[in-house]
């Protein structure tokens, strides 16, 4: 007989999230910025967001809070077709240093508030931007971990929906990471590693805070975090200079 568990919440949509490619057994995408849809957390449309205590490791928000909010790749993308990504939005203006928010402006610009909207409050809710086209700029590959064997991204920006030409494109017998071959497996360098517990040679570097100069949210624009390089590149055509200047802040 089997093991017993316990459930808490749609065993279907938790299996689904684990399998997403936010992780699970799914290679990391390249950094770069896709165009992606918002969708409800819930595949079944029972749950469209979930509002949650911003962090509860951090002190300094205590009663902050944030929006969780899936965004899943769009089916005609050249590269990471229908993965699905989650991020936290914070439901805030500022963070504890001081320095301005600027994931929430970006994010709630993207689905059509305004300058005015801000200042009068009135910000669009889940019914209003559900489906709604964004650009998603994710982080650089994350080093894999108990959840991620093969590693992830981070959700670094979101923007204003931009073009397809933005994709970046990955290039015939290149690896993604360099703990990964071209095959999207270990190398047998870092899988050796990894049973040893040792740390790996040229993984990438552990991701900070929120608010960390090494933080995607605050080192990158969303202009150079458009800007892909090494064994990965975007399609060439009509469209990349207009798809650049595509994102806003506010």
């Amino acid at each position: 007989m089997g093991f017993q568990f316990q459930t808490e919440g749609n065993i279907e949509d938790q299996f689904d999230e684990a399998q997403s490619g936010g992780g699970g057994s799914f290679p990391p995408l390249p950094a770069g910025r896709y165009q992606a849809e918002i969708v409800p957390l819930k595949k079944d449309g029972s749950q469209l967001v979930e509002t949650v205590e911003f962090s509860k490791n951090n002190p300094a928000y205590a009663g902050k809070q944030g929006v969780r909010v899936a965004l899943r790749i769009v089916d005609d993308s050249p590269t990471g077709a229908k993965r699905q990504y989650f991020t936290r939005v914070p439901l805030f203006t500022q963070w504890a240093s001081g320095k301005t928010a600027r994931p929430f402006f970006n994010f709630f610009g993207a689905v059509g508030a305004t300058k005015e909207d801000f200042k009068r409050g009135q910000l669009p809710g889940p019914e209003d931007f559900m489906g709604k086209r964004v650009s998603l700029t994710l982080s650089d590959p994350i080093e894999p971990d108990n959840w991620n064997p093969l590693g992830s991204n981070d959700v670094a920006w979101i923007n204003p929906a931009g073009t397809i030409a933005d994709t970046p494109v990955r290039r015939p017998g290149v690896t993604v990471a360099p703990w990964l071959t071209p095959d999207d497996e270990l190398t047998p360098e870092f899988a050796a590693a990894q049973g040893a517990g040792q740390p790996s040679q040229g993984a990438a570097p552990a991701q900070a805070s929120w608010e960390s100069a090494a933080s995607p949210w605050a080192s990158s624009t969303p202009e150079a975090s458009n800007v892909t390089t090494g064994p990965w590149s975007k399609p060439q055509g009509d469209g990349l200079q207009a798809a650049a200047n595509s994102g806003k802040s506010f």
